[in-house]
């Protein structure tokens, strides 16, 4: 248990053990072998971009509705499922509840009241129940706080570390800390303070950090215009060793497919332009490998 100076957060089982109607007892989280390294989980990621370092700070830059939660639910369920990593995610957009809930529709395609209330058709219940099995096994832990100093960051991320053994810690999104701290004006002075901080705990934790960001200018990009770096705000751009891009064809372009591009812009502090083509699943809010 916790006491009360210690940081709180609440893991994947909890939630499963809340919200469904199973008494099942959770299976004993998979062990994974520490590495120096990462995989993204998508393949031609992984080829452009390399691996997820240590002591590295990747941002990954987005326009609004472009596919950043099913990018960052996605990235989570390669991390944690495929690769068992301890996996703390930062969430103040959504609730830990909501995110387990969006993670399981995303990967099965059924809704999460029907899943964990066993409403699931004979067809479906083998896939279902084993990704279910899966998740509950899963070491990720969720802290949904809707405001954070740089100070809590620091200690909350240090606790991950040195207590939870945390592999790779996720924030979704660095605005929104500052947008909740200061009525919805989001000062870069003070984001960039905090990216400085996440830079030197990246560096302190020997562990790698993936951070969200919301594209700069997003809503005066013209239509087929693919951004680059200079879409990227400078408190991400001076304080990120690797910066990727996401744009999706299909967003802007009459009769584009379902592709989602991964624009690097930054690889280990080099200026770069490489793309990742991957793979945009509508229908599941998922993106997979093409």
């Amino acid at each position: 248990m916790l006491n009360q100076d210690e940081p709180q957060f609440t893991t994947v089982k909890e939630i499963l053990s809340f919200i469904s109607q199973s008494n099942d007892t959770p299976t004993q989280v998979s062990q994974h072998q520490e590495t120096e390294t990462y995989n993204y989980g998508f393949r031609a990621l992984d080829e452009k971009a390399g691996n997820l370092k240590k002591q590295e700070i990747t941002s990954i830059v987005v326009k609004p509705g472009n596919g950043k939660t099913a990018l960052l639910l996605s990235l989570v369920n390669n991390l944690a499922l495929k690769q068992s990593l301890k996996v703390a995610l930062f969430s103040p957009e959504r609730s830990s509840t909501k995110v387990v809930q969006r993670l399981i529709e995303s990967q099965v395609g059924i809704s999460a009241k029907k899943v964990l209330q066993g409403d699931v058709q004979e067809k479906d219940k083998e896939r279902v129940d084993a990704f279910l099995k899966s998740l509950s096994s899963s070491d990720i832990l969720i802290d949904d706080s809707q405001t954070l100093t740089d100070e809590d960051f620091v200690q909350k991320c240090t606790y991950l570390k040195e207590q939870c053994g945390i592999n790779i810690i996720l924030i979704d999104r660095i605005e929104l800390y500052d947008r909740y701290i200061n009525d919805d004006v989001v000062s870069e002075e003070n984001l960039a303070n905090t990216m400085q901080k996440l830079k030197q705990l990246a560096v302190d934790l020997n562990i790698p950090i993936v951070i969200f960001s919301q594209m700069a200018n997003a809503y005066t990009i013209n239509k087929g215009i693919r951004p680059d770096i200079s879409n990227v705000s400078n408190y991400v751009a001076d304080n990120s060793d690797n910066i990727m891009v996401v744009y999706r064809p299909d967003m802007t372009e009459t009769g584009g497919k379902s592709i989602l591009e991964v624009i690097l812009v930054k690889k280990q502090s080099q200026s770069t332009n490489e793309v990742a083509n991957l793979l945009f699943i509508d229908s599941l809010d998922q993106v997979a490998d093409l």
